[in-house]
C-alpha cells in the first residue's frame, strides 16, 4: 500500500526497478483517475505477462482497452461499482 499520488508513486517504484505480480487500484471515482493510472501502468515497467490488475471504479468512468502491456479479462458489476481485472498480454 501506497498511500500517495498513484502516478508519482508508480514512478518512484519503477525506479527502484520493482515489479509486481498483483496491482489493486481504487482511485476516487469520476475524476479519470483509474484510466491516467493504468496508462502510467503500461508505460512504465512494472507490470509484466503475469501480472494481475485489478481496478475499481465508477460505472460511468469506464475503463477503455488498448494498452501495449496488458488488456481487459473480466469485468464485473456491483451497484455503481465496476471491478475490472486486467490480464498482460502474451
Amino acid at each position: 500500500v501506497v498511500p500517495a499520488d498513484a502516478v508519482a508513486a508508480l514512478k518512484a517504484l519503477s525506479r527502484k526497478g520493482l515489479r509486481y505480480d498483483i496491482v489493486f487500484l481504487d482511485p476516487p471515482y469520476e475524476r479519470g483517475l483509474v484510466q491516467t493510472t493504468l496508462d502510467a501502468l503500461d508505460a512504465l515497467p512494472l507490470a509484466d505477462q503475469n501480472t494481475l490488475i485489478i481496478a475499481q471504479h465508477s460505472g460511468r468512468e469506464p475503463v477503455k482497452n488498448g494498452w501495449q502491456k496488458f488488456g481487459i479479462a473480466d469485468t464485473r458489476g456491483y451497484g455503481d461499482t465496476v471491478i475490472t481485472f486486467l490480464r498482460g498480454n502474451v
